[in-house]
């Protein structure tokens, strides 16, 4: 029986995330940066007298920090069960009367009222999440605080600033194969710009090494203790496998490895994002533009070699209710006009043609002589006369009575062999 039960606790203690591995150990500060740059955030965020929000409170050790500064109100929200009952436990000889609550839920959806808080606080959670997770719980953050309040966090820090890709993504990995977390840590600059770009002022900046496993800062963090994790770390030969794989991976990369803490204070509103997309206009539709074929334009209707084109192929005249499409080039590409404004701009063609039928109509009727002349009259001629009957084809009469003096006949060439008959 406790050969089983070496086994299941060796099994659960290689799949543990590092930092409760950690606490089983008896490790009580869990922060990248230890107890000494909580502490900074601590004294800058200011608590006193003020409503603090914590997300992942853990252990419970930075919540008794807090209260020690007597503020108005703390809760603690935390989605393990387990960390929310040991914040409790923590928290409950540090309460000097102050209304303290903690609660079990989720750091990017908290169910608090917007603006009810003066102070919010995270540490080491941020640098578990991904990039949509990050922004949502500094999004979360911004909206249950008041303006002009204060988000205070400790997190993972990638440096420098302009670090490899290659590195950072090989860093990435070998965090997530030892601590069993998909840690993803962000530059200074990185996270600055997490804070700014959800409604947060940047106000001040410290950062400190990744001592989380380096002898000095486990003495300085847990004092005594040490001894008893050291103890622990000895009768426990699976743990202790994985605490030396974590200590290596934080060795190997302490040169792109540190801790950051950053106060921001709240200056406006930031939508969540899928409320921001859901709300956003939609684009207006863009008018109908056509692209026409190049084809020859028609000429107009008083120039004479449009005349002279018309009189070898009559145009079909336009019907009365149709106007002809204007003229384009291969280039143009413009906007499709109204049918009102085509038939305004394309009337004078479309009487145009009706006029040339009319007159030639009204020729029909009159000698075949003086149709023979008519022919030969000059384009220009044709047009006015066209137009003029287009007005009031009624009171129209035929050209042969309007012109009362007879016009010469055009002798006809003599024919050479005629003359050579009469020889």
């Amino acid at each position: 029986m406790a050969h089983e039960a070496s086994s299941k606790r060796d099994r659960d203690e290689a799949h543990l995330q590092g930092h409760w591995l950690l606490a089983k150990l008896g490790k009580k500060v869990l922060r990248p940066g230890g107890k000494k740059l909580t502490n900074w955030m601590i004294d800058n965020a200011n608590p006193t007298n003020k409503r603090v929000v914590e997300f992942a409170p853990g252990l419970g050790i930075t919540a008794a920090e807090i209260l020690d500064r007597n503020p108005k109100t703390y809760t603690g929200v935390d989605q393990d069960p387990d960390a929310a009952t040991a914040t409790t436990l923590s928290t409950k000889q540090a309460r000097l009367g102050i209304p303290t609550e903690v609660i079990n839920g989720v750091a990017s959806d908290t169910g608090l009222p917007a603006g009810s808080a003066d102070l919010v606080v995270g540490e080491a959670m941020l640098t578990m999440q991904g990039e949509k997770g990050k922004a949502a719980i500094v999004s979360e953050a911004n909206r249950i605080l008041a303006t002009g309040g204060r988000y205070a966090i400790h997190e993972l820090l990638l440096t420098p600033n302009n670090v490899d890709q290659t590195v950072a993504d090989n860093l990435r990995k070998a965090l997530a194969t030892t601590i069993k977390v998909n840690a993803r840590p962000l530059t200074a600059t990185e996270w600055s710009e997490l804070l700014e770009n959800n409604g947060f002022k940047v106000l001040s900046i410290k950062v400190a090494p990744m001592g989380l496993l380096q002898p000095k800062q486990m003495i300085e963090d847990e004092g005594p203790r040490v001894l008893k994790i050291m103890f622990n770390l000895a009768r426990n030969p699976q743990a202790r496998k994985r605490v030396l794989a974590m200590r290596k991976v934080f060795s190997e990369n302490a040169q792109n490895l540190g801790a950051i803490s950053i106060i921001a204070e709240k200056i406006s509103d930031v939508k969540p994002a899928e409320t921001a997309a859901s709300e956003a206009p939609e684009p207006e539709a863009s008018p109908k533009v056509t692209e026409s074929k190049p084809q020859d334009s028609k000429p107009a209707a008083d120039d004479p070699k449009a005349n002279d084109s018309k009189a070898e192929t009559p145009s079909k005249p336009a019907a009365p209710n149709e106007a002809a499409a204007p003229s384009k080039t291969a280039a143009d590409k413009v906007v499709e006009p109204s049918k009102a404004e085509t038939a305004k701009t394309t009337a004078p063609k479309a009487t145009a043609h009706k006029a040339t039928s009319t007159t030639a109509e009204t020729e029909a009727a009159a000698p075949k002589v003086e149709a023979s002349k008519k022919a030969e009259a000059t384009p220009a001629n044709s047009a006015q006369a066209g137009a003029d009957t287009s007005k009031k084809p009624e009171d129209k009469k035929p050209e042969a009575a309007q012109d009362a003096t007879p016009k010469k006949a055009v002798p006809k060439p003599h024919d050479p062999r005629t003359r050579n008959k009469k020889s």
